[in-house]
């Protein structure tokens, strides 16, 4: 059976199926390792915190709820901001502040009284802390949270998820599709990633969100803006990718004899079709600047589909 609050996580419940499984592999001790992946909308990051409170405060498994996100502007950046690292931090942090003031149930008459997050941080529950400076350090006994981790690379993640001590579990969020670094993409983003390199081990576990639970407009929003078919095919990639990976590694076959009977011109040609709708879809049928090319060179179809013609 799942394993679930009986009276919910800080005050939340589960909305649909897919929350139930992430509840279930956040409060599972023996999972270490837990990538939760969804649009926005889904609950990702409000579970991660949920549940981090809840394993922290009502049954001391761990210290400390830990809780970084990597710091990249959504468009120009505004430049310098003043003040110590915690004001400095802020601004990048407040989606986290919002999610945390919103289970400890904070209205705007506490707020006014001068109730707010901080309540946590001066108890030692909770810690903010900025990827910028976590290299080298040991991490034990802590439910760590990294927000956002679309944005970061392979190599941020490995170091990361390496810090962790006797102890530790490690939360990974973020939707690949929603990316501000422009050093990665949705198919090589490091939660990404992750999630490829961990399917299949014990201590690790992960769930894809799939529906929004935020409000009817923020859902509508992520489908119509964001368009379905382009999504569907990254993740379609993404897989791809994962399966031919695990056949190279579990049997040591070559991807060009995995695919032999495969015919590389029609099935570029559909990949071509595919993300041409797609394009179509977000910029507008009617758009004669859109080319497909920039598409399929960065989710790197074409590179990856025509080497599998080589011998």
């Amino acid at each position: 059976p799942l394993i679930n609050a009986k009276d919910g996580l800080w005050g939340i419940r589960s909305r649909n199926k897919e929350q139930s499984f992430g509840v279930d592999i956040l409060l599972n001790d023996d999972i270490k390792l837990v990538t939760l992946v969804g649009k926005a909308g889904t609950g990702k990051t409000l579970l991660a915190i949920a549940a981090g409170l809840q394993k922290v405060t009502e049954e001391g498994v761990y210290q400390r709820l830990l809780i970084s996100r990597p710091i990249f502007p959504l468009g120009r950046d505004i430049g310098y901001l003043p003040g110590d690292l915690e004001e400095k931090l802020t601004p990048w942090m407040q989606p986290i502040f919002d999610n945390i003031e919103f289970l400890m149930g904070i209205s705007r008459a506490d707020k006014r009284q001068g109730r707010s997050y901080h309540e946590l941080m001066d108890m030692g529950i909770l810690e903010i802390e900025p990827l910028t400076y976590i290299r080298g350090r040991s991490i034990p006994n802590q439910f760590m949270v990294v927000d956002e981790a679309q944005n970061l690379t392979p190599h941020e993640v490995k170091t990361i998820i390496s810090r962790a001590g006797d102890n530790t579990k490690i939360i990974l969020t973020g939707d690949p599709y929603q990316i501000d670094n422009p050093y990665v993409d949705s198919t090589n983003n490091g939660l990404v990633h992750t999630v490829n390199r961990f399917r299949g081990e014990r201590i690790a576990g992960h769930v894809s969100l799939s529906k929004g639970e935020r409000s009817a407009l923020a859902e509508l929003a992520a489908n119509v803006l964001e368009g379905e078919r382009l999504r569907g095919l990254t993740a379609a990639l993404v897989e791809f990718n994962s399966a031919t990976w695990k056949a190279k590694k579990d049997a040591g076959l070559s991807l060009a004899a995995e695919i032999a009977g495969i015919a590389v011109p029609e099935a570029l040609a559909e990949f071509s079709d595919a993300l041409q709708a797609a394009t179509a879809i977000v910029y507008g049928p009617s758009n004669p600047v859109v080319s497909i090319a920039p598409i399929l060179a960065l989710t790197g179809v074409r590179e990856r589909l025509e080497a599998f013609s080589g011998p």
